[in-house]
Protein backbone atom coordinates (compact mmCIF):
# COMPACT_ATOMS: atom_id res chain seq x y z
CA UNK A 1 0.00 0.00 0.00
CA UNK A 2 0.97 3.21 -1.00
CA UNK A 3 1.99 5.87 1.13
CA UNK A 4 1.94 9.74 1.65
CA UNK A 5 3.20 12.06 3.72
CA UNK A 6 3.07 16.24 3.18
CA UNK A 7 5.73 18.77 4.93
CA UNK A 8 5.02 20.14 7.98
CA UNK A 9 8.18 22.06 9.43
CA UNK A 10 11.72 22.50 9.18
CA UNK A 11 13.71 22.55 11.68
CA UNK A 12 10.49 22.92 13.65
CA UNK A 13 9.58 26.22 11.93
CA UNK A 14 6.48 25.89 10.30
CA UNK A 15 6.90 25.63 6.23
CA UNK A 16 4.64 27.12 3.43
CA UNK A 17 7.13 24.99 1.30
CA UNK A 18 4.30 22.73 -0.42
CA UNK A 19 6.27 19.21 -0.71
CA UNK A 20 4.82 15.60 -0.89
CA UNK A 21 6.44 12.44 -0.68
CA UNK A 22 4.83 9.25 -1.94
CA UNK A 23 6.24 6.03 -1.57
CA UNK A 24 5.32 3.07 -2.80
CA UNK A 25 5.66 -0.73 -1.77
CA UNK A 26 7.86 -1.96 -5.18
CA UNK A 27 10.42 0.81 -3.89
CA UNK A 28 9.35 3.57 -6.27
CA UNK A 29 8.65 7.32 -4.91
CA UNK A 30 6.98 10.61 -5.70
CA UNK A 31 8.43 13.88 -4.98
CA UNK A 32 5.54 16.28 -5.41
CA UNK A 33 6.27 20.33 -5.13
CA UNK A 34 4.57 23.17 -6.95
CA UNK A 35 6.70 23.16 -9.43
CA UNK A 36 6.07 19.56 -10.77
CA UNK A 37 6.35 15.51 -9.66
CA UNK A 38 10.20 13.92 -8.90
CA UNK A 39 9.79 10.47 -9.29
CA UNK A 40 13.07 8.11 -8.63
CA UNK A 41 13.68 4.93 -6.07
CA UNK A 42 14.25 4.53 -2.31
CA UNK A 43 15.72 2.45 -0.10
CA UNK A 44 15.05 1.57 3.60
CA UNK A 45 18.21 0.38 5.52
CA UNK A 46 17.63 0.58 9.25
CA UNK A 47 17.50 4.11 10.17
CA UNK A 48 18.33 5.60 7.08
CA UNK A 49 16.14 6.27 3.96
CA UNK A 50 18.23 6.95 0.52
CA UNK A 51 15.95 8.64 -2.12
CA UNK A 52 17.28 8.32 -5.50
CA UNK A 53 16.34 10.61 -8.53
CA UNK A 54 17.45 11.74 -12.16
CA UNK A 55 18.86 14.53 -10.68
CA UNK A 56 19.80 13.82 -7.18
CA UNK A 57 20.20 11.50 -4.18
CA UNK A 58 19.04 12.14 -0.74
CA UNK A 59 20.60 10.18 2.68
CA UNK A 60 18.31 10.85 5.47
CA UNK A 61 18.69 9.65 8.70
CA UNK A 62 15.09 8.42 10.52
CA UNK A 63 14.74 10.06 13.42
CA UNK A 64 10.95 9.58 14.48
CA UNK A 65 9.14 7.24 12.34
CA UNK A 66 4.92 6.33 13.66
CA UNK A 67 1.41 5.86 11.92
CA UNK A 68 1.46 9.54 11.29
CA UNK A 69 4.58 11.20 11.37
CA UNK A 70 7.93 10.92 9.68
CA UNK A 71 11.26 13.17 11.20
CA UNK A 72 14.15 12.55 8.80
CA UNK A 73 17.62 14.47 9.10
CA UNK A 74 18.88 15.76 6.15
CA UNK A 75 22.94 15.52 6.47
CA UNK A 76 23.97 16.80 3.62
CA UNK A 77 27.02 19.00 4.02
CA UNK A 78 24.69 22.30 2.34
CA UNK A 79 21.53 21.25 3.83
CA UNK A 80 21.89 19.63 7.63
CA UNK A 81 18.07 20.41 8.38
CA UNK A 82 15.06 18.25 10.01
CA UNK A 83 12.07 17.57 7.71
CA UNK A 84 9.01 16.50 9.95
CA UNK A 85 6.00 14.74 7.57
CA UNK A 86 2.37 14.23 8.78
CA UNK A 87 -0.32 11.95 6.84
Amino acid sequence: MESEWRLDSINNAKTPIELNLIFNPDGKFSKVTAGGTVKGSYTREGRKIVLKSEDSEDNWDILVLTDSVLVVFDNHEKNKAEYKFKK
